[in-house]
């Protein structure tokens, strides 16, 4: 109830203070936390829940994968998406690659959606296609949204209306569109502090500390190489070389240094 007024302070009380919680009350408090805009809450939550030795089923993962939508962190969704296979054995439903396809293509991760669906084990149904066409032409990629459009059509023509036969976004996917990035803006990067507030971004050089971050970025690669460790890329799914892997890793670094030199 307090999930679905938007209190999740009051939600969080009740969840604090049951004296035992089933597999429903942790999903119910990360649903309402994604729903809301609290993606990061509620991937920390989903640890709690791990680290309590609880398994989560297959039902939970569609509201991780909705936490790392909200989040725009697709990297998170898909180790999460790899877990729930190798750590827990659940077969993935169609539901599940429709949840991890709007997830990749929500973040505008398009082509990396196509191909994650080209390499479904299983022909990929209407609803997987769809969601595909309506994030293509919402993300102005209208040659994709198109042919994703035929492949409705094919498959099942009742599905699509004139609107999204001319090339035209479906009202309600817009809506949805538009909400997320709500949300999103909702959990932008803000760190307060010592009563200032700082917003950072990948890639972004604006701090007025810029130059002493990257200073101790130089020098923490240096020890992080000599200690022998060697950051893991394969999820960086940018179509980058491993050089450039390794830089993206850092700037996420620099990110938490912010709270070290501020």
């Amino acid at each position: 109830m307090y999930g679905k007024c938007g209190s999740i302070n009051d939600a969080f009380t009740v969840f604090d203070k049951m004296p035992q919680r089933n597999l429903t009350s942790w999903d119910t408090m990360i649903t309402w936390l994604a729903k809301n805009g609290h993606g990061e809450d509620a991937i920390e939550l989903f640890t709690q829940f791990k680290k309590a030795g609880l398994k989560p089923d297959g039902e939970m993962f569609f509201r991780v994968f909705s936490a790392c939508s909200v989040l725009g962190d697709v990297i998170e969704g898909m180790l999460h998406f790899e877990s729930m296979i190798k750590d827990y054995g659940i077969v993935p439903l169609m539901e599940h690659y429709v949840s991890v396809v709007d997830m990749l293509g929500s973040a505008g991760y398009l082509d990396e959606a196509l191909e994650f669906v080209e390499k479904m084990p299983m022909e990929p149904s209407v609803e997987v296609w769809e969601t595909l066409m309506n994030l293509g032409r919402v993300h102005g990629n209208t040659e994709l949204g198109d042919r994703c459009a035929e492949l409705v059509e094919l498959i099942e023509p009742s599905r699509l209306n004139e609107q999204s036969k001319s090339g035209l976004i479906q009202v309600k996917a817009l809506n949805l569109a538009k909400e997320k990035e709500k949300k999103k803006l909702a959990n932008e990067n803000l760190l307060a502090v010592k009563s200032k507030v700082h917003e950072y971004r990948a890639r972004d050089r604006s701090h007025p500390a810029n130059d002493r971050i990257y200073a101790q970025l130089k020098g923490m690669r240096e020890q992080m190489r000599e200690a022998g460790y060697v950051p893991e890329t394969r999820f960086v799914l940018h179509d980058i070389d491993q050089e450039g892997k390794r830089k993206l890793f850092l700037l996420i670094v620099r990110d938490l240094l912010l709270l070290m030199v501020s």
